[in-house]
């Protein structure tokens, strides 16, 4: 990670020719999209340039994750026994499951990677596996809105005033 923080920042002149390079050996690729895509992944990257705001994200994805990780433990104690490697698992499959397209709040594809990894390798009954990822995903989601909520209250809007047009 520190590699391709280092490279995109530092080195994104190098970088840039050699996706353009890469893209006129391919003709299937849109050279120019990539780039663009590339100068969108360098100004997220400018966003934590120092030092401090680069431990800053890096602590708080490691929080995220450990607190992720502990909430789906306790919460396993309601339908089998806890492990913290299940735990830990689940939660790394369910969150790679999210990131595919599938209907709003990943319903059918989150909870069958959920069922899936705590039956596959940890002969979880499927019924129980099922409850469990239900469960936990109603959770996560619930929780999601309530920090959009004040988030929301952070900015100083209302739910309310969101489909209003600006300036109208």
């Amino acid at each position: 990670m520190v590699l391709t923080f280092a490279l995109v920042l530092w080195q994104s002149a190098r970088v840039e020719a050699l996706i353009r390079r890469l893209c006129s050996y391919v003709p299937r690729l849109n050279g120019e999209m990539l780039v663009a895509r590339f100068h969108d992944i360098r100004a997220s990257f400018a966003l934590i340039s120092t030092p401090r705001k680069f431990f800053n994200a890096i602590l708080l994805t490691v929080a995220a994750w450990i607190f992720t990780i502990l909430v789906v433990y306790f919460l396993m104690g309601a339908f089998m026994p806890k492990s913290l490697v299940q735990a830990g698992f689940v939660t790394t499959s369910t969150n790679l499951g999210g990131a595919l397209p599938s209907a709003p709040g990943g319903l059918g594809v989150v909870q069958m990677f959920a069922t899936q990894s705590l039956v596959v390798p940890f002969g979880v009954e499927t019924n129980v596996a099922v409850a469990f990822s239900f469960v936990s995903v109603i959770y996560q989601q619930i929780l999601l809105i309530l920090f959009g909520f004040v988030g929301l209250a952070r900015m100083g809007l209302q739910f309310s005033n969101i489909n209003r047009k600006q300036g109208v």
